[in-house]
């Protein structure tokens, strides 16, 4: 009798595995999934609070760039500068916006005439980023990321 019912409940235990292993099977489908990011690029552009409620990502990232070169151009227009030569050049200012929003002057490239005519022109920049009005960081799959941008500014002053 215990024979019986140990065999009876061996077979039933595996028949009831075969049983749920053939009906998981049958309904679970291959999941495509996206493993490939490409983080040279982002979802979202930043925003500052003016471009935020565009949706367009277009038109968001040129209200960004266009409120960006607003501000460094007001705050270095501002200025009065006296040079003993004429400058034409660009200056490359790489800036960083973090995964919170904040922003910060990484690094500030110009030619050895603008450093010389112009020394407070990199304390300038570096006090406009810093005035700048929040921004909303950049997005990747909808996580706040680190962005770098690397902006040019023309110096022409005679």
């Amino acid at each position: 009798m215990f024979k019986r019912v140990l065999l009876i409940f061996v077979f039933s235990t595996l028949v009831s595995c075969e049983f749920l292993q053939k009906n998981i099977g049958a309904k679970l489908s291959p999941v495509s999934l996206d493993t490939v990011v490409d983080f040279g690029k982002v979802d979202q552009f930043p925003a500052f609070a003016s471009c935020d409620s565009i949706l367009d990502l277009d038109r968001k990232n040129r209200c960004f760039t266009k409120e960006l070169y607003a501000h460094l151009s007001s705050t270095l227009l501002t200025q009065t500068f006296q040079v003993s030569e004429s400058i034409n050049e660009v200056v490359k200012v790489k800036l960083e916006i973090d995964n919170l929003g904040k922003s910060t002057v990484v690094k500030i490239e110009a030619s050895d005439l603008i450093l010389k005519q112009l020394p407070s022109l990199d304390s300038l920049i570096r006090r406009s980023v810093k005035t700048l009005p929040q921004l909303f960081p950049a997005q990747k799959r909808g996580i706040p990321v680190k962005t770098v941008y690397e902006i040019p500014i023309v110096i022409q002053i005679e």
